[in-house]
Parts: C-alpha cells; sequence; structure tokens
C-alpha cells in the first residue's frame, strides 16, 4: 500500500485539482440551470415524464433515438472522466477503505445512470423518473463529497 499523504502532494498538484474541482461546482451550476431552462422552472416529476415522454396537450415530443444518444454520448465520456479524477485524488485521502469503496463505487454508479436515465425515461414506464431524482442527488453528494475531503486535507498541516 502506498502511504501518500495529500497534504504532502507539491503545490502545483494541489492548484490544478482545485481549479478542476471549480469547473466541476461550475458543471453542477450550468447543468442546474438548463434543467431550469428547458423544464421552465420546474422540477416536478411530471415535468420530467413530459420532457422525455412528451406531451401532446403542451405541445413537447418524445425524444428521439437521436437526442437520446446525444446526451448519453457526451456524459458516458464526461462522467467517467469526472468521477475518476475525483475517485483518485479521493482515495489517497485519510478514509476508511471501505467509506472510499462506497463513495467511488456510488459516483461510478450514479454516473452510469445518468448516462442511461434519458432511455429508461424515455423508453421504460413513468415510475423511473424517481431512479433520475435519486441517481442525480447520489452523484452531486458523492462528488462533491471527494472533492471537499481531497482539498480539505490539501489544506492540512502535516
Amino acid at each position: 500500500m502506498l502511504n501518500i499523504k495529500l497534504s504532502e502532494f507539491p503545490f502545483t498538484i494541489k492548484l490544478a485539482f482545485i481549479c478542476f474541482y471549480i469547473f466541476v461546482i461550475l458543471g453542477f451550476i450550468f447543468a442546474h440551470l438548463i434543467l431550469h431552462f428547458k423544464l421552465e422552472g420546474s422540477f416536478t416529476p411530471q415535468d420530467f415524464i413530459n420532457y422525455y415522454k412528451g406531451n401532446e396537450t403542451l405541445l413537447k415530443f418524445q425524444k428521439t433515438p437521436l437526442e437520446l444518444s446525444e446526451v448519453s454520448h457526451f456524459h458516458s465520456f464526461i462522467s467517467p472522466v469526472i468521477a475518476f479524477i475525483l475517485a483518485f485524488f479521493f482515495s489517497f485521502s485519510k478514509l476508511s477503505e471501505n467509506m472510499k469503496i462506497i463513495v467511488i463505487l456510488a459516483s461510478f454508479i450514479s454516473s452510469l445512470f445518468l448516462v442511461i436515465n434519458p432511455w429508461l425515461l424515455t423508453l421504460g414506464p413513468t415510475f423511473f423518473v424517481y431512479l433520475k431524482y435519486i441517481s442525480s442527488i447520489v452523484l452531486v453528494i458523492s462528488y462533491l463529497f471527494m472533492g471537499a475531503c481531497v482539498i480539505y486535507e490539501f489544506l492540512k498541516n502535516r
């Protein structure tokens, strides 16, 4: 087992991680804004269902396989990269191995659901809307937790 302490990383690596993490936070903010505008300010389950499955009375159309593929393609590349970078640094934290395993798995599993949720919502039963809520919450919490732990240990005295 490597005995590497986050507080002993060179300043340049700490700086690069903190800058990266700022962009992760900005990504969360802009993702929230995109949903806010696409769903017209409402985040109810019915609004998500209407957005993906369509609603004739609101003149909203079901997402096409092309639209779903475009969203999934982007998310299937960027989400695991972000999860990996956070998990890599987080793996050097002083938390127990079991806690690190749980948080890292949660981040990757929720990233997977981020990719497949649009398909499940569009082509599957409407109860999958709740999986979207759960996976989104787990994703945000796991990313924020990993980043906060890393930055805390970066800034901690030796």
